[in-house]
C-alpha cells in the first residue's frame, strides 16, 4: 500500500467494544497501533488509512485493547510519490 492511502481490509471475528482491527509496526507489542477501527456485527470490510511513514507493518485483529493478536497479515507501506 502507499503511505497515507485508503486501504480496504476484509476481516471478521469476535465483536467487542475493546477489540480493534488496524495497522501496527511489524513486530511491535499488541498495544501498539496506528489507524484502527472497532469490529462491528455484520460488517466484514473496513477502510483504514495506511501509515504515513513507509516501512514494514502488520494489519492486526487484537482482542481487549492490548490483549492477544488473534490474526495478522504483513503489509509493506511504500513512499507516496
Amino acid at each position: 500500500a502507499v503511505a497515507g492511502s485508503q486501504v480496504v481490509i476484509n476481516a471478521s471475528g469476535p465483536v467487542n467494544a475493546r477489540h480493534w482491527i488496524g495497522f501496527a509496526p511489524a513486530g511491535s507489542s499488541p498495544s501498539t497501533y496506528r489507524d484502527y477501527t472497532r469490529p462491528k456485527d455484520g460488517v466484514s470490510n473496513y477502510t483504514l488509512s495506511a501509515p504515513n511513514e513507509p516501512g514494514e507493518y502488520e494489519i492486526r485483529y487484537v482482542l481487549n485493547e492490548s490483549g492477544p493478536v488473534v490474526a495478522s497479515q504483513a503489509i509493506r507501506i511504500l513512499p507516496a510519490e
